[in-house]
Order: structure tokens, then C-alpha cells, then sequence
């Protein structure tokens, strides 16, 4: 550790944090892993219609997955608890999108409106400030208001037919069939992403008298099965939906992987070790 005092978590080994990590849950890092590998390698597998969009941002949304469960997985093993959860969260959000989808094909126009109306927000916002900005000139002002009037167009027409934006992330889940995943896991895990005072607890030592006695800033495992736990729970069920959004039919490894998961963990359990 003398390293970290002047290079904090870049100093770490992935390999050799890994030896150590495995020793508080050995059975599901290891099955986290092979399950990490199938579902990477399924990406290039998938047969895919580039004429489908909706099948298409589908195999999109998995891949995002399929990354953010790696990120989840790296950061917890070098101690980074808490964006290791945001990671998983990035997950879910995106794994209640496929599977919403997969249930109405029909909210995929809701879906792009609602990014084109964050598109819009994020133009405006941009052309006031580039407004009170002399180093703008009057052509690539114009340029941005072009954009403006692209964007507002094309949300006119999808408006005009009776489409409604849906970008909260509670209905998602909702059409998903999966609220229970959005009460019990996301919400929870939605404290580390916004800096709650609870999560901002591991950054101080509370000595046996109750006072605060140092603030500290090292490796922090605490979250490690927990989030294990929940980065399994979420690919697992992502190569289901992917499945189901290309329209075949998952393998009977998959199946064997969700009942040796079920067989380790209660989802009441999933945070027990925050």
C-alpha cells in the first residue's frame, strides 16, 4: 500500500486485488465471470435485422450492459465500492429499457422522442450560451438554430400522431414487469449515485466513542458481494431479454446459471453488506 498514499487506486493490480477480492465470495465472482465471458462473446452471435430498429437498439442497449456490468465488476475488485454500484445502476437503467421494449414494441417511438426532446433542451441551452459569447460568429450561430428547427420538426411530427415521451426511469420499469427490481435494487443502489450521507460514510473513521475521528480514503470491499450479487442478477436477465428481442431462444447454460444464482442469494439479501 505504500504506493497508494501518492497514486490512490491506480497503483492497484486488477489480477492481484482479484486473488484477494475472490476470498469473500469466490463461487460468485467465479460464476460472475463465466457469465461475463458468454455474455460478451453473445454479442457477436446474435443475428441481427439492420433494417429493425427497434431490434437494433436493442442488441445496442445489451451491449451497454454487458459493458457497464464489466466496469461494475473492475471497480469493485479495486476496492471502489460506490462507483462499482453506479455501474450496476447504469445497467438497470438500460436493462429495464430492453425489456420494456420487449413487452411494446410500441414504446419505441416514446423512446425517441423523449431522447430528441433531451436533444432540443440541450441545443437551446447551448445557442444561450454561445449567444453571450463573442468568439461565436453570427454563421455557426445560425448553424446551432438550423439544429433547433431540425429537432423541433422532427418532435412536432411524433407529437402530431399522439406519441408521448417516456424517459423516467420508474415507468421503464413498470412496463418491464419489473418494479420489484426498480424498489428493492435500483433505489438502493441510486444512493451511492447521488451521494447520499450514508454512502459518504466510508470516507470517515467513527472511533469506539462514537466521534469522528479521521477522514479516510482507501479500498473499500464492504459493497463487494452485494454488488456481485446484483452485476449476476442483471446480465444474467439481459441475455435473456437480448434473446427475446432477436427472437431466439437462450442457452440451457444460461438457465443452469440463473439456478445456481437463485440457489446462493435471496434478492431481500442483495445489499445486506452495506
Amino acid at each position: 500500500m505504500r504506493q497508494f498514499k501518492t497514486k490512490g487506486f491506480l497503483s492497484l493490480s486488477y489480477r492481484t486485488n482479484l486473488k484477494t477480492v475472490k476470498d469473500t465470495d469466490d463461487a460468485l465472482t467465479k460464476m460472475l465471470l463465466m457469465v461475463i465471458e458468454a455474455g460478451w462473446t453473445l454479442q457477436h452471435e446474435l443475428e441481427v435485422d439492420h433494417n429493425n430498429l427497434e431490434q437494433v437498439h436493442s442488441v445496442t442497449l445489451y451491449s451497454r450492459i454487458v459493458n457497464s456490468i464489466q466496469a461494475a465488476h473492475l471497480l469493485a475488485v479495486y476496492g471502489l465500492g460506490v462507483q462499482s454500484s453506479n455501474q450496476c445502476r447504469a445497467a438497470m437503467e438500460c436493462l429495464f429499457q430492453l425489456a420494456a421494449l420487449n413487452n411494446k414494441k410500441e414504446l419505441f417511438p416514446r423512446l425517441m422522442l423523449s431522447a430528441m426532446e433531451n436533444s432540443l433542451r440541450y441545443a437551446k441551452t447551448k445557442r444561450c450560451h454561445k449567444s453571450q459569447n463573442m468568439n461565436f460568429s453570427h454563421a455557426q450561430l445560425a448553424a446551432d438554430d438550423l439544429e433547433i428547427d431540425e429537432l423541433q420538426k422532427r418532435i412536432d411530427v411524433l407529437m402530431s400522431k399522439g406519441i408521448m415521451p417516456l424517459s423516467k426511469i420508474k415507468p421503464l420499469a413498470e412496463e418491464a414487469d419489473m418494479i420489484y427490481w426498480y424498489e428493492l435494487m435500483y433505489q438502493r443502489l441510486s444512493w451511492d449515485t447521488h451521494s447520499s450521507l450514508e454512502s459518504l460514510q466510508e470516507h470517515v473513521h467513527i472511533g469506539d466513542d462514537g466521534e469522528i475521528s479521521h477522514v479516510i480514503n482507501e479500498p473499500n470491499f464492504r459493497n463487494f458481494s452485494s454488488n456481485t450479487y446484483c452485476s449476476l442478477k442483471v446480465i444474467c436477465r439481459a441475455i435473456q431479454e437480448v434473446y427475446k428481442a432477436v427472437g431466439e431462444t437462450p442457452s440451457a447454460a444460461l438457465d443452469s446459471y440463473i439456478k445456481k444464482l437463485d440457489e446462493l442469494r435471496f434478492d431481500e439479501s442483495i445489499f445486506q453488506a452495506h
